[in-house]
């Protein structure tokens, strides 16, 4: 047995013996009903006094409560828990730029740009905000946003963000991935 559980031990049995000899005070825990004596110094209390008394009124109206609308206390679906989205707004087309002047100066269309979705959220405004990422950074997107490296936004969908180089007038497509309940 450890030296501490032992210590604990004796000092219980020891504080037991302790309770055990003295006497018990009136009005202890573990007395008997009916043998608690009245403390003289405990003085019966004060009535109210007549001013505090007038102040009070006769009777207290009774207010009337209407039913709750849900139950607080039911199990919530998970239909119920969430969010609602507002419908995504259409793919809106920019005009494509004017085309090149000759076709010997027609320029070689740049690589797919690295953009992947990150994600939307509504502000308080009510306006829906895009975010994409290219390597580390993060950039908000709407229609007509200009991006770093030369792309424009021209349209947002629910499945797709369509972006196109501002020189070449490519176009190219940043998918988005469907919304999935968990």
């Amino acid at each position: 047995m450890r030296a501490s559980l032992r210590w604990t031990l004796a000092g219980t049995l020891l504080l037991t013996v302790v309770a055990l000899a003295l006497p018990q005070l009136p009005g202890a825990v573990g007395q008997p009903p009916g043998t608690a004596s009245v403390r003289p110094d405990l003085q019966p209390p004060v009535p109210m006094s007549p001013i505090a008394a007038s102040t009070l009124p006769a009777s207290v109206q009774q207010v009337r409560l209407e039913p709750a609308l849900r139950d607080p206390f039911a199990r919530p679906s998970v239909a119920a828990n969430l969010p609602q989205m507002p419908p995504t707004p259409e793919v809106v087309a920019v005009p494509a730029p004017p085309a090149p002047a000759s076709p010997a100066q027609a320029a070689v269309p740049p690589p797919p740009p690295a953009y992947r979705y990150l994600g939307a959220l509504t502000t308080p405004a009510g306006e829906q905000q895009f975010f994409l990422a290219l390597g580390t950074s993060e950039l908000a997107v709407g229609v007509g946003s200009r991006l770093p490296d030369g792309h424009v936004v021209v349209g947002i969908g629910s499945n797709v963000i369509r972006l196109r180089h501002g020189e070449t007038g490519t176009l190219f497509d940043v998918a988005v991935p469907p919304l999935t309940v968990r």
